[in-house]
């Protein structure tokens, strides 16, 4: 009999792919990651692998019937996510912290971990599909039905012998259709609101969050810097370059009579540099870390050959919709894109994904 490892986050959407593969008739063994230590999350709710997320991924498992474990991934999330998020803001950039948390944990140690467990399939409740085109044996990354929800763009890095164990069981139902199963089957879940922003800033404020790491991290943060012109001119003063982001408007403590946003970050000198709107459209686009699926698509067309140029669609946010462009992988492993009308904010450390019809191609970090 198949043996499968069900990520269980303790949300509606894991809960309901758990039950759609038990309900096949699969031995499923359910696990969550704990991503913190339980001192650091009293009284929080909602917040993917925090104690109420535990607490409530082990309710569904009783209900459903299926064994539970929970594995302590506090001190890789520790190194690979928090230290990761502050070192990019500190290096002017502005991180993503579920993509290096999927690509280092919920599809790295826990890959092993059901490894380990002797589990020959993993399922999480992510909304996307894995297909498998046999006549050119490639696995490929599709969009969930539910395009309001879809979550391909945090899911680029996934290779073919990831994507070879792996389904998403909900990728093929609306948010809702998932939310109406659960209830269906009584689960508890079933209205539970989905996990927002950053897990471990849940007040959303960044920077206090860094601040608060200092000690820990011995960080050299510094003070009150200037805001700048373009040209270097003094503007006035802000409160230290890693409050902001490229893209910024509010918050900016300063008036200069007229709509002034942050366009670039420079930590050398702890300036910040203020611009008009229009100074945030690029159609050029360089991307580190650059990663590509699969270099055969189902016509059996090539992407991805060095130097090669090749027609696709991007989005340099999770939330955009993605626009026409064109990619040329370079000899480095990074990748330019040049996109046919301009985009706004393309921010360093953020993804670039990219897309052709509903396959995701891949994508890399930008810089």
């Amino acid at each position: 009999m198949t043996k499968v490892l069900a990520a269980m986050s303790g949300g509606v959407d894991s809960s309901v792919a758990a039950y759609l593969v038990a309900n096949e008739g699969l031995e499923v063994v359910g696990v969550t990651m704990r991503l913190t230590n339980p001192g650091f999350d009293s009284g929080e709710v909602n917040k993917c692998g925090f104690g109420k997320d535990v607490e409530d991924a082990a309710k569904v498992c009783d209900t459903l019937g299926i064994p539970h474990d929970v594995k302590n991934y506090s001190a890789d999330f520790h190194k690979c996510v928090i230290e990761h998020f502050i070192d990019t803001y500190l290096a002017g950039n502005t991180p993503i912290p579920c993509i290096e948390c999927n690509r280092n944990l919920k599809f790295g140690a826990l890959l092993d971990e059901a490894k380990a467990l002797g589990c020959d399939r993993v399922i999480t409740g992510h909304y996307a599909n894995v297909e498998y085109d046999s006549n050119v044996d490639r696995y490929y990354l599709k969009r969930g039905a539910d395009l309001s929800k879809d979550q391909t763009y945090v899911l680029y890095f996934l290779s073919q012998e990831q994507l070879s164990i792996l389904d998403f069981p909900v990728g093929k139902y609306s948010k809702p259709h998932t939310r109406e199963i659960a209830a269906s089957i009584g689960l508890d879940v079933a209205s539970k609101k989905d996990s927002e922003d950053i897990c471990f800033v849940p007040d959303k404020d960044y920077a206090a969050f860094i601040e608060s790491k200092e000690d820990e991290m011995k960080l050299n943060l510094p003070g009150p810097g200037n805001y700048v012109d373009r040209e270097g001119n003094i503007l006035g003063q802000h409160k230290g370059y890693y409050h902001y982001t490229v893209g910024q408007r509010k918050g900016l403590g300063i008036a200069l009579g007229l709509r002034a946003f942050v366009t670039e970050i420079r930590p050398s000198t702890n300036e910040v540099v203020l611009g008009i709107d229009s100074e945030l459209y690029t159609k050029n686009v360089h991307v580190n870390k650059c990663y590509i699926i699969s270099d055969i698509m189902p016509d059996s067309s090539l992407i991805g050959e060095v130097g090669v140029p090749f027609r696709c669609s991007g989005k340099v946010r999770y939330g955009l919709k993605e626009m026409d462009c064109t990619a040329t992988i370079n000899s480095d492993g990074s990748m330019d894109v040049e996109f046919d009308s301009e985009v706004r904010a393309a921010v360093k450390g953020q993804s670039l994904v990219i897309y052709r019809g509903d396959y995701c191609l891949g994508g890399g970090i930008i810089g």
